[in-house]
């Protein structure tokens, strides 16, 4: 029954993650029309750090970090929030919302194949074949948006996010071993806040121009997708390995679409859509047949 119970408070964190994460990509579109790629993403952690304070103060045993684990909290903070977020929004300020959830689906597959790399995990053929599909999926996204002159530094862009992002997840399930998820949380948000301290010099002015939307949405960031989304997050991979727990957030894209369409009505083209289509299907097709190994 306790397992039961443990499985079901899994899923409802990663259904939470997945409405929130998914409404984040609107979020930053809208916050970019009125604060530039990098004061947008510090305000945003700026904001989910004071949040995550809250929980963190009042958590009743906290365990002190290593040096090592101070430095691997650093780490995870330079590219899960501050390269990740910095690529994404720059990546998103010329890509729609639909598509860059498309690209962000990559990385669960990223995520294993990080696991390869240092972890030496095994894939079987089908999951190598899934890899394929999903880089065919890519290009035909790319072919799309060459048609429109910007597909080069976009996806860059949100190519580096996606590895950033799936560095983070990695990595992050090393430190839950040691650390709640509250822990985690703050002490990342933190560090990758510090590393973004350089791209607030002009915030201040930004805030007094930009659309009163703009930052309602920037602190909309701060608060869902960023401070509660991460804890979320975290709290699922507790109960979850990083394959089931990134299968479920497959779903982030189309609800990502749809979302851009309603708030945004920015609807992609049948070729970039499709292409997100085959990369989603690969995907999916790779962490299928790594979690039935």
């Amino acid at each position: 029954m306790k397992n039961k119970l443990s499985s079901n408070s899994a899923y409802l964190n990663i259904l939470t993650t997945l409405l929130l994460w998914s409404s984040g990509f609107v979020a930053i579109k809208i916050g970019l029309q009125g604060y530039d790629p990098g004061s947008l993403a510090f305000f945003h952690y700026f904001l989910s750090t004071l949040i995550m304070a809250i929980p963190y103060y009042f958590l009743k045993s906290k365990r002190k970090p290593s040096l090592q684990h101070i430095v691997s909290f650093f780490l995870l903070g330079l590219i899960g929030i501050g390269f990740y977020n910095i690529a994404l929004n720059y990546g998103e300020k010329i890509v729609d919302p639909g598509i860059t959830s498309f690209i962000n689906s990559q990385i669960p597959m990223t995520a294993i194949l990080l696991a390869v790399i240092f972890f030496k995990e095994k894939i079987i053929i089908f999951g190598w074949i899934g890899m394929i599909i999903s880089s065919i999926g890519i290009f035909c996204i790319a072919y799309g948006l060459h048609q429109h002159l910007y597909w080069d530094i976009g996806i860059i862009y949100l190519l580096a996010a996606n590895l950033c992002a799936a560095t983070y997840t990695l990595f992050s399930k090393v430190l839950l071993r040691y650390y709640t998820s509250i822990e985690l949380v703050f002490y990342t948000i933190c560090c990758g806040t510090l590393f973004l301290l350089p791209c607030a010099f002009h915030l201040y002015k930004e805030i007094q121009t930009a659309p009163f939307t703009s930052t309602y949405f920037v602190i909309y960031l701060g608060i869902f997708p960023g401070a509660i989304g991460y804890l979320t997050w975290n709290n699922a991979l507790k109960s979850l390995k990083i394959s089931q727990a990134s299968a479920c957030l497959y779903a982030m894209p189309l609800l990502a679409t749809a979302m851009s369409w309603y708030l945004l009505h920015q609807i992609p083209t049948l070729i970039t859509f499709t292409g997100g289509l085959i990369a989603l299907l690969g995907s999916i097709m790779t962490t299928w047949f790594v979690m039935k190994k």
